[in-house]
């Protein structure tokens, strides 16, 4: 029987505050956290009555970040063991074994900590989106696509955009960071006004209090969980069976860096995270055919997507998003993490002009030691691999996630494990050539 770490009772969660009681068993530790969900924009006309299934996907994926981001990582790297009690609505139908083993081995994949769920019965007022739901109908002419005001999402819906200008995009934004949610929408505000996109924009916001003293695990492992089920949950309410993502293959297969951090590699939406969480909320939702999450940009490098910037009725808006994965409300982007050296050579393999403002200006080709030194060493390896006869064996051998991606993904899209290979192979192909026609290595 394993040993707990972690104890986190949750209440039912509301728009308004309520007590998390938290248990530190090591330490001999119990602190209270406050925390809200602001869902109610989840409000719409075409569905009155929400599934309490469906209302319970949103509370279990909030609970788990939640519990993630307050659970901090052990010095000596180990595994944690998470517990976290919670009250549903249909507890019964997530206290089914198989539904359970499952979810538990999602959280294991995005964060390598053990976890266990123990579901009771929920009591209480509900949300008010419960009560009276808005948006679209199945047969309109909609995309519905996460949107972090990033510029993978800027550059995506431009390109989606482009190929059929009738469409509307229901956007969803989620977040803490203050600054980034008022970007989210000055970005679209200036895609609606200036260049004609029809887009609207749906944003949830997570509100977390906490006392003095309490520390908080700084890599959010299972943002990208919460991202996905929300936005499942957001398709299903506008009666969508797809829910699009706009990231490049590199940012989203994001293959460990040489001598990188944890923060260096979110899982938030390769290959095998999409498929993982769209069987499972298909598997809750029980509906004929598959809720799929899509990525229709996986098999692009991001100096692929940035080609659109090229047009200059679109590239002045580059500045306007972010990438950065240190900014907070009062910094600019620091030019030097993971993210912002990915943008920055996307952005120069196009000689598209960059007017970002970057804490860190030197230029990408004079970056030295450990800032760029990470991702040398991963483009050497890269290339070595891409010059013997068994490439994918090789590339395995290095990056065992791979062959993982690989089922994943095909057993729930379709795709035959040889074009996987090969789109895969091509991707990281393009990938070095451009980083060649910049820099030299």
């Amino acid at each position: 029987m394993k040993v707990i770490d972690y104890t986190f009772h949750f209440p039912a969660i509301t728009e308004k505050r309520t007590t998390v009681k938290v248990n530190n068993h090591f330490k001999k530790q119990e602190f209270l956290l406050e925390t809200s969900i602001k869902d109610e924009v989840f409000v719409c006309r075409e569905m009155k009555n929400i599934p309490e299934e469906v209302s319970d996907l949103i509370d279990i994926a909030y609970s788990a970040y939640f519990a993630d981001r307050y659970s901090t990582p052990s010095k000596n790297g180990f595994q944690k063991n998470i517990l976290v009690k919670l009250p549903l609505r249909k507890s019964e139908t997530y206290n089914d074994t198989r539904v359970k083993k499952k979810l538990e081995q999602i959280l294991n994949h995005f964060t390598g900590d053990s976890w266990t769920f123990k579901f009771t019965e929920r009591k209480g007022k509900s949300r008010s989106f419960e009560d009276d739901i808005l948006f679209g109908s199945a047969n309109d002419n909609s995309e519905i696509a996460q949107w972090s005001g990033g510029l993978d999402s800027l550059a995506g819906l431009l390109t989606r955009y482009s190929e059929n200008p009738k469409k509307t995009f229901r956007l969803l934004g989620l977040g803490t960071n203050v600054r980034v949610i008022k970007n989210q929408k000055e970005i679209v505000t200036i895609l609606k006004q200036k260049l004609g996109v029809n887009a609207e924009l749906t944003q949830i916001v997570q509100v977390n209090r906490l006392n003095s003293g309490v520390n908080r695990n700084n890599v959010a492992r299972t943002r990208g969980f919460l991202f996905l089920v929300i936005g499942l949950v957001f398709a299903f309410i506008n009666k969508k069976k797809e829910l699009f993502v706009y990231e490049n293959g590199i940012g989203a297969f994001n293959l460990p860096l040489l001598g990188g951090t944890y923060s260096d590699y979110s899982k938030a939406v390769n290959p095998s995270s999409i498929s993982l969480v769209s069987n499972f909320v298909s598997s809750i939702l029980q509906t004929k055919d598959k809720f799929l999450i899509m990525n229709p940009f996986l098999f692009e490098t991001k100096a692929a997507l940035m080609r659109k910037f090229k047009d200059k009725k679109y590239s002045e808006i580059i500045q306007t998003s972010i990438s950065c994965d240190r900014i907070n409300r009062k910094t600019n982007q620091c030019g030097i993490c993971a993210n912002c050296i990915l943008r920055r050579q996307s952005l120069l393999a196009n000689r598209i002009n960059d007017l970002t403002v970057y804490q860190n200006k030197t230029p990408l080709n004079q970056l030295e030691g450990e800032v760029i030194n990470p991702t040398i060493l991963q483009l050497d390896r890269i290339e070595s691999i891409l010059k013997t006869k068994n490439k994918w064996g090789e590339f395995c051998n290095h990056y065992y996630i791979l062959d993982d991606y690989k089922n994943h993904y095909c057993n729930t899209y379709g795709l035959n494990s040889e074009a996987f290979q090969n789109n895969t192979i091509k991707l990281y192909e393009r990938y070095i050539q451009e980083w060649k026609s910049i820099l030299n290595f």
